[in-house]
């Protein structure tokens, strides 16, 4: 027995004692030829695993091993599935998981919480990304900020703390009454704003009265010719015209865009922003998963963002107050932003600056449609419809996720190039993330469980 055996065969022996004879294994299938490069949660449901510790919470104390022996950590979420990372696959590759019965604490690495101290935002982040929604003491704020982050390590809380400190801005206000406006200024500069970056990112993105990073909106009139269709060929030069403030060229790249080269629709699009949520539940809450519950005047959507992914997924069900009005999905395009495309039909990203901003909505449809004057340092919008239910369970039939009646599904996410971590450093980058992205969701992961 060499003196590698040695080291890890007692290890391997305590994790085999903590099976149960009748616990089952979870067998993991890449139905794609391609690698799954992208981070992602594998799901399964709990139950399935009821009876191998003798709880009636079983899921709570499972672990899963991979063959290598490494111990995963798991969560059991609200709508009860129990949540592991997926092993790293190649392609059309095949692992088969154990389940154990030693599971251990593990530190979250996801976070969310109201902050009343601040106009009562919600705010959340994971490892990689982080952000802010607005709450009900905000006013002519409508969409979705992101912060950027530096660091993998959980930061909101501190940043927050900083920002919010009393004693910082009463030193603030005093220094100000006494004619030292600009020293004040540079205190509040170097000391707490969190609009600075102290050395693990900062709050730099503008959103104002806008959708911002990913927000809903809803629009009339909405339809495949004026809206809900394939951007042109061409449309990224045209956009660019748009993101850099030519009113003219922005109305005739809205058309183009929307129309695909056809004739202009007669009336053009008009959004009709939603507010600030009026209350938020958090339903997951770690250590991978956090999901929170939002309630708007015109909607309730489910957020999720799950460990190590720059995605969140957003189901919107709208109520009866936007009844005939289309729900859209949209970022945000900045007159400074140096790039925005539209790329093919259910994806959409921005370069603002080194803030990498994107959508996906499975089965959506990508249009521009330019504010009538700059908002914010935004010129437009770039936004996902989702399809005619019939043509997109047609269209994805055996594949991905359904569209489901009543409801909009799609994922925002951002990346900054200054992330000291795996670095998305390129408009390239980005939008090859979103396409593999993409691309895993379309073709989902095959779980035997026996």
């Amino acid at each position: 027995m060499n003196i590698i055996t040695r080291s890890i065969l007692p290890g391997l022996l305590a994790l085999l004692s903590a099976v149960r004879a009748d616990a089952k294994d979870i067998i993991i299938s890449n139905p794609q030829s391609t690698p799954r490069t992208v981070p992602e949660m594998v799901e399964v449901p709990a139950d399935a695993f009821s009876g191998i510790t003798g709880s009636n919470q079983d899921a709570l104390f499972l672990c899963v091993v991979t063959p290598q022996g490494d111990t995963l950590t798991t969560q059991q979420t609200h709508d009860g599935k129990l949540i592991f990372p997926c092993p790293p696959l190649k392609g059309k590759e095949t692992v088969r998981l154990k389940v154990c019965t030693t599971r251990q604490a593990a530190a979250s690495q996801v976070f969310g919480r109201n902050f009343p101290e601040r106009e009562n935002d919600f705010s959340f982040e994971n490892d990689r990304v982080a952000y802010r929604l607005y709450g009900p003491g905000t006013k002519g704020i409508y969409g979705y900020d992101m912060f950027c982050k530096k660091t993998p390590m959980l930061v909101l809380q501190r940043w927050y703390a900083m920002q919010c400190d009393e004693q910082m801005w009463a030193t603030y206000r005093k220094m100000t009454r006494a004619g030292h406006k600009k020293l004040a200024e540079e205190m509040y500069n170097s000391v707490f704003s969190y609009h600075v970056d102290h050395g693990e990112g900062m709050d730099q993105y503008s959103v104002g009265s806008t959708m911002g990073a990913g927000a809903v909106a809803y629009m009339t009139p909405c339809d495949d010719k004026n809206c809900a269709v394939k951007a042109p060929k061409g449309s990224k030069n045209s956009a660019t015209q748009a993101a850099n403030g030519d009113e003219k060229s922005a109305g005739n790249a809205a058309t183009s865009v929307a129309q695909g080269g056809e004739k202009s629709a007669s009336k053009a699009p008009r959004l009709h922003y939603t507010g600030p949520f009026t209350s938020a539940e958090v339903v997951d809450s770690g250590p991978l998963r956090l999901t929170v519950r939002l309630t708007y005047g015109s909607d309730t959507r489910l957020l999720t963002i799950d460990a190590h992914s720059n995605m969140v997924k957003s189901t919107v069900i709208p109520n009866e107050t936007t009844a005939g009005l289309t729900p859209v999905a949209g970022i945000a395009i900045h007159q400074d932003g140096k790039e925005y495309s539209i790329d093919g039909a259910s994806t959409a990203y921005e370069d603002a600056g080194g803030m990498l901003i994107g959508c996906y909505m499975p089965g959506g449809k990508a249009c521009y449609a330019p504010l009538a004057k700059v908002t914010s340092g935004a010129t437009g919008h770039v936004m996902l419809a989702p399809m005619a239910k019939k043509r997109y369970a047609k269209k994805s039939a055996g594949k991905g996720e359904k569209a489901v009646p009543g409801e909009m599904t799609y994922y925002f996410g951002s990346a900054w190039t200054q992330y000291d971590g795996d670095k998305i450093t390129s408009m390239q980058q980005w939008k090859d993330y979103i396409f593999a992205f993409a691309k895993q969701k379309e073709n989902p992961l095959k779980v035997i469980i026996k």
